[in-house]
Order: structure tokens, then sequence, then C-alpha cells
């Protein structure tokens, strides 16, 4: 997966470069190739460099089509997504509004593309602390997938998820079980995704004492993280396994020894 994805960037970087000199600035192809090779960058963890590019993928498709067009909803939506991997979480707070309010203005309240928007201002809010707003949103988006999808449809995953983070982080644990176990069971979806919630999961069910399936859910927490490359968040399962308390074994019962008549 990863080489296939470098071939697409070396591919994407030299188009990009031979419209640079065949169009003008502002249009619409450059700015699509462009964009294209900001998401190749994001996939390849090249995040630095995927923020330049995506900066400059909203700045041309701006000059094409104008502020108030899907194409820069998308640019914003994807902007917000290289920047919150660069921790720039409040930067990344303003592009996903502007996505959000975007897709608001074109495609009505009850569009899933407006519930995907919701999602990704809801993983800001949450990086930035701000867990009452992000419930709010999370909250928003499901309304709007549970209208529109059915009960198993994983799309439903992300937003589950993203309810379950936001009552773990105001402290309400036992709500949050609910969720975080829906979003688990969606296995189908990807690894890193299924890895958040598990280790959410995990967490809570810490918090209600319930310590035997809190290590379980840990334990495949981390092997998702590891499989998808996710080396740091593994760690930090790890670690977090590593701080809880011993398991206390359970002494076996003494068998009774029998009344001599």
């Amino acid at each position: 997966m990863r080489g296939q994805a470098d071939d697409a960037r070396a591919l994407l970087e030299e188009a990009n470069t031979v419209l640079a000199d065949a169009l003008v600035s502002g249009h619409p192809k450059r700015a699509r190739v462009t964009f294209s090779l900001g998401r190749v960058l994001l996939e390849v963890g090249a995040f630095p460099e995927a923020v330049r590019v995506m900066e400059e993928a909203l700045r041309q498709t701006e000059a094409a089509v104008g502020p108030r067009h899907l194409d820069v909803a998308r640019r914003h939506q994807g902007l917000s997504m290289a920047l919150r991997e660069q921790r720039e979480f409040a930067r990344a707070l303003a592009h996903a509004r502007a996505s959000v309010a975007l897709h608001r203005e074109l495609l009505g309240d009850s569009h899933l593309k407006l519930a995907e928007a919701l999602d990704e201002e809801g993983m800001s809010l949450l990086a930035l602390g701000r867990h009452e707003e992000a419930l709010k949103v999370y909250e928003a988006a499901l309304a709007v997938k549970h209208a529109q999808l059915g009960p198993d449809d994983e799309d439903l995953q992300y937003s589950y998820d993203g309810v379950g983070q936001a009552l773990l982080g105001l402290g309400r644990t036992r709500e949050a079980l609910a969720p975080l176990r829906k979003a688990v069971a969606f296995t189908g979806a990807q690894e890193d995704s299924l890895g958040e919630s598990g280790f959410a999961l995990a967490r809570a069910l810490w918090k209600e004492g319930q310590g035997v399936e809190a290590r379980t859910e840990a334990a495949k927490a981390r092997e998702r993280f590891t499989a998808s490359g996710r080396a740091l968040q593994a760690e930090a399962v790890r670690a977090w396994l590593d701080a809880l308390p011993p398991e206390t074994k359970a002494k076996p019962a003494r068998p009774q020894q029998r009344r001599r008549r």
C-alpha cells in the first residue's frame, strides 16, 4: 500500500509541474491535481508538505470557482485533516467550520456530506478538549446519518466513536460505553479508527470497574494500531496497560475437610 502511494505521489508531482507550466494559475484542472497530491502526501505521512500543498489547492480552487462552491468546501476539509496531523488544532477547526458552513449552505441540513464535515469539526474540538461542543457536533452528524443510512452502515462508526470519545472526555464514562461498543462493532472499518475506538472503550471500561474487559479491549486496540502502522498510538496503549495495577488472581478455594465421626 505504501509503495502504491509513493508511486501516486511521484506521478502527481510530475503532473503538477507540467500543469503549472501549461495552465494559468486558478485553472480548475491545476486545482484538482494539486488537491489530489495533497491527499497522497497526507496518506504517506508527509504532513508539513501536505499542509503546504492543501493550502495551495484551496487558493487555486477559490480562484477557479469562487469561494462558495462544493470544491472549496472539500479543500477546507482536506486542509483541516492535514493541520490536525500537524497538531495545529485551532487552525484545523477554522477550516473544518468553513467546510461545514459551505456544505450546509449548498447541500442543506440533511446531506451525508454535511455529516462527514461535522465529523471533521468534531475531531478538532476533541483535540482542543472542547468536549461539550464536540458531543453536540457528533450527535448532529449521527442524526443525519441515522436518517439516511441503515443501522449497519460503516459510515456510522466515526460518529459513534466521536460521541463516545466526547462523553469519555466529559467524565460520563458509563454513557460512553454504548456508543464506543457500537463503534468497535463495525469490524470492517479502518484498523486505526477501530484502534481509537477500542482504546477509548478500554479506558471507559476501566473507569467503570470492568478491568478484565478493559485489558482485552486495550490489547485489541494495540494490535490494530500496530497493523495500521500507528506506532506511536500502539506505544501509548502499551504504556497505559503497563501503568495498570497487576491483575489479582483469584485464590483457589480450599477443599473442605471431612469431619471425623
